[in-house]
């Protein structure tokens, strides 16, 4: 879908925009949006930011899926200017320094292009990320080198028309928009709550006396290995802010001790296998790989997420 597209589908007489899933954990699905409630979505990162007619969205990601559209539907409800561009790992090629963005959503990697630009980026003030989860490491860079940029890391989904709570860089936890009501169920896992709506997630979470939130790891990626629960995403944490890299994914094959014995695959050199394996040392043995295996690539989704893969 194309922006134009998109935008007919919004002035349109039907109450409701399509919307895909990111597919990172399954098959993509297609769900239905009710306008008002992807309005109200805006409208609260409007509040949150203080957008008005005076400001300029733009947008690197595809109008296939809610974060590109919700730029849009921002800009829109702002009375703002909106512009956008084929999405690629190399953004903004179009602007000069003497240009402005006051709102810019991008996803890791494209993060990763701008803050190593050393020239000709134009003013930009706020930033929104997602899609996959911000590397530590880049995470402190942009802080250091680029303290003009406002950046957040985004939470949300598809079904809640996009974040639904915002991290500014350098601070921690999720902090909930104004409106949305978090709490945890029977499983640990996030609950959203917005207005009479309320959305069941996978996401094992721990909520803080301040109201902010983390999130550990999904409950149906836990993989059991000797009788023991691992979360693969706390393994994936600790590896990206070690070497810098989120090119690596904890998974699981079928055992006939272990029951589930872990495995990792990533696109890191094979050359690096040695300080991988002298990084677990420091690991419990039943949270070390029982398997190292360096592969081209990693399948990812559109809009960059690592696919979950279970091998066999």
């Amino acid at each position: 879908m194309t922006f134009q597209e998109f935008t007919e589908e919004w002035l349109s007489a039907k109450p409701y925009i399509t919307a895909h899933t990111s597919g990172s954990t399954g098959v993509p699905k297609e769900i239905r949006l009710e306008k008002s409630f992807v309005a109200e979505s805006a409208r609260r990162t409007n509040r949150f930011f203080g957008a008005d007619s005076s400001w300029r969205f733009h947008s690197p990601l595809a109008a296939d899926y809610i974060a590109g559209k919700m730029m849009l539907v921002r800009a829109l409800e702002a009375g703002a200017k909106f512009s956008w561009e084929e999405p690629s790992n190399r953004p903004l090629p179009a602007f000069g320094s003497g240009e402005r963005i006051d709102l810019l959503a991008v996803v890791p990697s494209q993060l990763k292009y701008l803050a190593e630009s050393e020239s000709g980026l134009p003013d930009i003030r706020h930033i929104i990320v997602g899609g996959s989860a911000v590397d530590p490491e880049l995470e402190r860079k942009v802080i250091k080198e680029h303290p003009e940029w406002e950046v957040y890391a985004t939470y949300g989904m598809t079904e809640t028309a996009s974040h639904i709570a915002l991290r500014r860089f350098g601070e921690s936890g999720f902090e909930p928009l104004p409106g949305i009501g978090i709490a945890l169920d029977s499983r640990n896992c996030l609950t959203i709550n917005i207005g009479k709506d309320s959305f069941a997630t996978n996401d094992l979470a721990e909520i803080t006396g301040d109201g902010r939130f983390h999130i550990l790891g999904r409950a149906d990626n836990v993989i059991i290995t000797g009788g023991k629960k691992v979360q693969p995403e706390e393994i994936e944490a600790a590896l990206r802010s070690h070497f810098g890299s989120d090119a690596f994914l904890i998974t699981s094959r079928p055992d006939p001790k272990w029951t589930q014995r872990i495995v990792l695959l990533t696109e890191a050199p094979a050359a690096l296998k040695p300080a991988i394996a002298e990084f677990f040392n420091s690991f419990e043995p039943y949270l070390r790989p029982k398997e190292i295996n360096f592969v081209e690539s990693l399948e990812r989704t559109a809009s960059g997420k690592i696919k979950r893969t279970k091998l066999t």
